[in-house]
């Protein structure tokens, strides 16, 4: 009896070959289904073929990454999944397309709310996916060039583009460094806007930049929770000076710190810890600054209160390593040598910067 033995590129077609794995019906056809400009693309692979090749090597609870995302067809297929075998498995896809924002992203938002689409109408309610999805644009390098302050003064005058180039690459190096971060962003950290090109976008525009997120990233903090942002407000005549022997005591609210949903004082909690193996648990107060410093210090010296969360030691209620803070702060800590509270402009500078000379001339972080 003779056994004929298929060769590897044999059952490799045979396996592929499947009608499952036709772009045309499962690709270009399943995108117009969803009512998708495709436009750049008109032939998306199968959504088959990626489906089976995440399941074929990677478990219920892997994170898939696509460095080149095309029209999605990743993140479709990581969804698919999850509805089979109820898994939670992750995808992060990255694009730097216009069509990010006409294929990309409107295909993933279709693919959780109904797997099933015709017309550009979902052909299943009640079906969709428990999920949050994020998107992120990167700020590019000319990004950063544009919120360069203007230069002062006729140094770049009468220079050629080869000249400029070289002034500007200079000053960039070695004269700005880490100052390229504009501490006043801190003062309204839910307002900061920069000067940016998005993709396909023809116009520079103003876009908001999340300091949170961001500084979550930085530190690298698994965040437990956000909290709601908080307002408030405080009686002019109820602030004080502490006495001091020479009259420079720090100042304190005595009256009481109302919520109001227009006061001046704005207040945000994010609870985490950090991704170091070591559950370092962490407490970020973000808060919007007011021309008054002082008052400001105050203010948070109350909302501290407020919320039973003590820096001098550890309590009972919260038990935090790090208290990051953003503005001034007045805050006690449980002795000279040991801190518990740290400046969110200080350590988003060295984070930001840890990795160019700068940062070794600015000092260590705090481990």
């Amino acid at each position: 009896m003779q056994v004929k033995i298929a060769k590897a590129s044999d059952q490799f077609k045979t396996v592929w070959y499947s009608p499952r794995y036709n772009a045309g019906d499962n690709g270009t056809r399943l995108a117009r289904q969803m009512g998708l400009p495709l436009g750049e693309f008109d032939y998306p692979k199968s959504v088959y073929t990626v489906r089976d090749c995440i399941f074929a090597v990677a478990d219920s609870r892997a994170h898939v990454l696509d460095y080149f995302a095309g029209s999605g067809t990743t993140g479709q297929a990581v969804m698919m999944l999850n509805r089979e075998d109820g898994g939670q498995r992750c995808f992060t896809l990255v694009e730097m397309g216009a069509y990010f924002w006409t294929v990309v992203r409107p295909r993933i938002a279709k693919a959780a709310f109904s797997p099933a689409w015709n017309d550009g109408k979902p052909q299943s309610h009640g079906s969709g996916l428990s999920a949050v999805v994020k998107c992120f644009a990167l700020e590019s390098y000319e990004d950063a060039l544009n919120n360069l302050p203007t230069p002062s003064g006729t140094l770049l005058d009468g220079r050629s583009d080869a000249e400029k180039d070289a002034l500007i690459t200079y000053g960039l190096d070695l004269e700005l460094g880490p100052h390229l971060l504009n501490l006043d962003a801190f003062r309204d950290p839910w307002g900061y806007t920069i000067n940016a090109q998005l993709a396909g976008d023809g116009e520079i525009r103003r876009h908001r930049v999340d300091l949170v997120e961001t500084f979550n990233y930085l530190i690298g903090l698994k965040v437990h929770g956000y909290g709601p942002l908080e307002r408030y407000s405080a009686p002019p005549e109820g602030f004080e000076r502490a006495a001091h022997a020479d009259g420079l005591g720090r100042m304190k609210l005595t009256g009481r710190l109302r919520r109001d949903a227009h006061g001046p004082y704005v207040f945000q909690r994010v609870e985490g810890e950090l991704n170091d193996g070591n559950a370092t648990r962490v407490l970020v107060v973000w808060r919007k600054l007011t021309d008054d410093p002082e008052k400001d210090a105050a203010v948070l010296d109350a909302w501290m209160a407020r919320h039973r969360e003590s820096t001098r030691e550890r309590t009972e209620h919260r038990d935090y390593h790090l208290i990051y803070i953003n503005g001034p702060v007045t805050l006690p800590q449980p002795t000279a040598e040991i801190r518990t509270v740290y400046p969110t402009e200080e350590t988003f500078k060295i984070k930001m910067f840890e990795d160019t000379e700068s940062a070794s001339q600015m000092g260590g972080g705090h481990g």
